[in-house]
């Protein structure tokens, strides 16, 4: 845990150092080419490309220091993440609660955002929300699981792990898992051997690109397949203008 907190610490003192290389870039060109007033329009090129690379990675460094697609609760009702503000997240923390203090189990929330909700209700745009709300009470409850899934992100192997998110009429059970490693072992099951293949395939798709999908089958059953992997590193050397 404190190496990978250590990893994600690096990329986002990587991703602040790069945006901020791109925000002095702009001003020491805007500095050089003011002694010849811009005179001819080609100078304005680096200037501008810089600041619009800045602006450019600025909202996935705000993203990196606060925002994610993942969100936590604690127990003493503070929360670690955001999925976006606006009234959903905050019906999203109220289900959490109601789900921790009466011992609940998973649930799937859906949520139809058109227009005139959007609007009324405070959010930016529209679209249709889906959520899959998972306690876990017990370290054990998730520890085989979630050690593997930090090895893959420190540099391990990649995995890819399927959740059944929605349980529909056949057997799979909301909240089964099955784990997929690169080797081909598996660990859990979905409840149903056709969609282990099934999510078997997806795994090995996404799990080394660290990318998400998703199944549906036939009896309504969704399943969530993603992949963990080492988060790669852009490093940007020689920057510079003439």
């Amino acid at each position: 845990m404190i190496a990978r907190k250590r990893l994600r610490e690096a990329d986002v003192l990587l991703e602040i150092f790069i945006f901020a290389n791109f925000a002095f870039l702009s001003l020491d060109i805007y500095v050089a080419h003011s002694i010849n007033r811009f005179r001819h329009w080609a100078e304005w090129i680096p200037f501008v490309f810089s600041i619009a690379a800045a602006l450019a990675l600025l909202p996935g460094v705000i993203r990196s220091l606060g925002r994610g697609e993942h969100w936590q609760p604690s127990p003493v009702g503070s929360a670690v993440g955001t999925l976006g503000g606006g009234c959903v997240e905050g019906d999203i923390w109220f289900a959490d609660k109601e789900i921790m203090r009466h011992r609940g189990g998973p649930e799937y929330k859906e949520y139809y955002l058109n227009e005139e909700i959007a609007a009324n209700d405070g959010l930016v745009c529209g679209g249709t929300m889906y959520f899959y709300l998972e306690p876990l009470w017990q370290p054990e409850d998730f520890l085989s699981i979630g050690t593997e899934l930090m090895d893959a992100y420190e540099g391990g192997a990649p995995v890819g792990l399927a959740t059944v998110v929605k349980a529909g009429s056949g057997g799979s059970k909301q909240g089964a898992k099955l784990l997929l490693r690169m080797d081909g072992s598996t660990q859990g099951t979905l409840g149903d051997p056709d969609l282990d293949a099934k999510a078997i395939v997806v795994a090995q798709r996404v799990a080394e690109v660290g990318n998400v999908e998703t199944i549906a089958a036939n009896d309504g059953t969704e399943v969530f397949v993603e992949g963990f992997t080492t988060p790669p590193t852009l490093v940007m050397v020689g920057g510079g203008h003439v």
